[in-house]
């Protein structure tokens, strides 16, 4: 955190023929565990050209970006801010970038104190739900061990042959290009990208497995607090497999696309299944995840409808 209002922005070794977007995300109140206020849509925006800030791209001097070390001086108004840097291709692309997140608190040192006094505060119930969660989580899997007799035991720990060939090829190499070539981007200033994971022959095996948890669905809790069908996987045993996908399989994509909001230190998960029917559940009303990234898997099968809007972070 640091104190404004002025604050000096320096961005090192800019490539050639790139401009810094800067985008400013503003608010009067303070943000809880790091989750800013909702929409999460930029303030506003702006063009670093060499040594000045401006409103728009196109006010800057393409002749004059030679790359190189970058300045300028930004004033902010009262409140709490969030300032995060992409680069700005001359085709109108963004290259989203690893710098950190910069956040900026205006006002007085009484202010300031609350909020770190509310953000311990809210550090430490997070702390402890997490724990409760988990004792929670290793009572369920007592239960269900004694009766659950899994179909597909190789499902239990990441294999090869689970992951998309193109995203294994990615993965594999180490390259974040290769990555990239795989991601499409739904929306990048909402956080919204998708790309191949699992192979066909994985999701067929993983429903088998589901329709086998969910003949034992009346010893666990539904999935979460809006959806009556379906599994927490974790309750039936999952759960090393996808600590395991989450710390070693998507840990560059999470540490690069959401690097600003934990997605490089993820070490916690909460994974299951829904299921829809029309005599069931039919829908799920808009949301917000308490999570620092979310992850959705189509895993496939014969239906009609099951559309998913996203909305960004």
């Amino acid at each position: 955190w640091q104190s404004g209002p002025e604050i000096a922005l320096r961005l090192a070794e800019v490539p050639v023929g790139r401009i810094p977007q800067i985008r400013v995300i503003s608010a009067t109140s303070v943000w809880q565990y790091d989750i800013p206020p909702t929409p999460y849509r930029p303030t506003k925006k702006l063009f670093l050209c060499s040594n000045h800030l401006v409103d728009t791209a196109d006010d800057c001097d393409i002749v004059k970006l030679q790359g190189g070390d970058y300045s300028a001086v930004l004033t902010l108004s009262p409140g709490y801010h969030r300032l995060e840097v992409d680069l700005l291709h001359m085709d109108g692309s963004l290259e989203r970038q690893e710098t950190p997140a910069v956040n900026v608190f205006v006002g007085t040192s009484q202010q300031h104190q609350k909020w770190v006094a509310d953000m311990a505060d809210s550090l430490a119930g997070k702390a402890k739900a997490r724990q409760e969660y988990i004792d929670l989580n290793a009572g369920f899997l007592a239960k269900t061990s004694t009766v659950f007799q899994p179909r597909h035991s190789e499902l239990y720990s990441p294999q090869e042959s689970f992951f998309d060939p193109q995203f294994l090829d990615a993965w594999k190499s180490g390259q974040w290009n290769k990555f990239e070539s795989i991601i499409e981007t739904i929306d990048h200033e909402s956080g919204l990208f998708q790309f191949p994971l699992f192979s066909e022959e994985y999701t067929h095996k993983l429903i088998d497995e589901i329709h086998e948890m969910q003949q034992h669905a009346n010893l666990v809790e539904s999935p979460n607090s809006m959806n009556r069908y379906g599994a927490i996987v974790d309750h039936f045993g999952m759960r090393p497999f996808f600590d395991e996908l989450i710390r070693t399989y998507l840990k560059q994509i999470t540490s690069t696309l959401y690097g600003n909001w934990g997605g490089h230190s993820l070490d916690h998960h909460h994974a299951f299944v829904v299921q829809y029917k029309m005599d069931e559940d039919k829908q799920l009303d808009v949301h917000m995840d308490e999570s620092e990234v979310t992850i959705n898997v189509a895993l496939g099968g014969d239906f009609e409808g099951g559309d998913v809007f996203l909305h960004g972070v």
